[in-house]
């Protein structure tokens, strides 16, 4: 009985070192995708100060940095109450589409552009680390890190 429970234990401990390596191993090969100033220099680059923007959460401080405000497309009330209100009462600006967003519901951003006129201004790509693309094709990295601050910004026709 102590015997299996004493390796039960190293096998918990061998399996959280080597997450554990995993995801340093990761986090350092996507240093350079993962890092904000990216995302200030590039809203810096295509957003106006002063501009309303709408988006994840992802880009909240680039943008209100940057002397713009910012509200979030994904979050409160439902989408169709959500999208109404930003285009109606708010009247934003632009509307920042990053790959986290669709990664995980790419189905807001459809809703929003089929709602509005707007048009591709830029994109920000950063590629993948060669690491960071194997272990997203295993599976085991999550949207963050399988896209970094990547977007496509669009400019809202009035």
């Amino acid at each position: 009985m102590r015997l299996s429970v004493i390796i039960l234990i190293a096998c918990l401990a061998l399996f959280n070192l080597a997450y554990f390596a995993v995801k340093t191993t990761q986090v350092v090969a996507e240093h350079k995708r993962r890092n904000a100033d990216i995302a200030s220099e590039f809203v810096q680059q295509y957003i106006p100060r002063g501009s309303k923007v709408i988006g994840d959460p992802l880009y909240y401080y680039a943008v209100t940095e940057n002397g713009s405000s910012y509200h979030y497309y994904d979050l409160y009330n439902t989408l169709e109450k959500r999208e109404a209100a930003l285009r109606q009462q708010y009247d934003y600006d632009y509307m920042i589409v990053s790959g986290v967003s669709l990664a995980r519901n790419p189905s807001i951003s459809e809703y929003f552009l089929s709602k509005a006129k707007l048009d591709s201004v830029a994109s920000l790509n950063i590629p993948q680390s060669k690491i960071a693309t194997v272990l997203n094709k295993l599976g085991i990295i999550s949207s963050m890190e399988a896209s970094g601050y990547n977007c496509t910004l669009y400019k809202r026709v009035k």
